[in-house]
């Protein structure tokens, strides 16, 4: 069986929690995933909220985001993960990971502490949230510094899921702001159209998760 803590690393490329949304507007909608971009309060890099309808259950949904040893088949731009601690009994990790940028950009790397909880429905929240007192940033790499954000996995039927996925994150580095924002709306997409993919596969049909 699988953890739940061990789902909660992939909310974490990018993040913001719903409360922060501001006026979201429609990017583009595309493969029946629908993108919004969202203005964040002392920021100029845009947040983001995605969602989509996937035709599984919520637990196999839930299995295939708890597939770390998974995660770089469907993860865009993950270079490396890591759990660095984490509570089974509260749902609760902490996570390194390194995120690859094109040469000559150097590597962003991120601490998060992410948790998760089910509500009286049955649907899926995970949060994610920087890591408090990370260790000191690798000089090769640049630390990303302002994060917010996570996943909700809702049941819309028997063999239905709605996925929605909210973020903000400021690459920091000499990243000009328009390309990070491009990015901020990609991203997310390409994030959905694989999770649907991966959900796809047979070794995730018994749904098989703790939580």
């Amino acid at each position: 069986m699988k953890k739940l803590s061990k789902s909660l690393l992939l909310g974490c490329l990018l993040g913001l929690s719903a409360a922060a949304f501001a006026a979201p507007e429609v990017d583009f909608v595309k493969n029946g995933v629908t993108v919004w971009k969202v203005a964040v309060p002392n920021s100029n890099v845009v947040g983001f909220q995605a969602q989509t309808i996937i035709n599984h259950p919520i637990n196999r949904v839930a299995e295939a985001l708890a597939d770390t040893d998974s995660a770089n088949e469907w993860l865009p731009r993950i270079g490396n993960i890591k759990t660095l601690d984490k509570d089974n009994a509260a749902n609760r990790v902490d996570l390194y990971m390194v995120i690859d940028m094109p040469f000559p950009l150097n590597d962003r790397e991120l601490y998060v502490t992410s948790q998760a909880k089910r509500d009286a429905k049955g649907d899926l929240w995970i949060s994610n949230d920087l890591m408090k007192n990370p260790p000191k940033a690798n000089p090769d790499m640049v630390q990303i510094t302002e994060y917010k954000g996570g996943w909700k996995l809702e049941k819309v039927g028997n063999s239905k899921t709605k996925v929605t996925l909210t973020g903000h994150a400021d690459p920091a580095g000499a990243i000009p702001t328009f390309i990070s924002n491009l990015f901020a709306t990609q991203q997310p997409y390409e994030m959905m159209v694989n999770l649907k993919k991966q959900s796809d596969k047979a070794r995730y049909k018994d749904g098989k998760v703790d939580f």
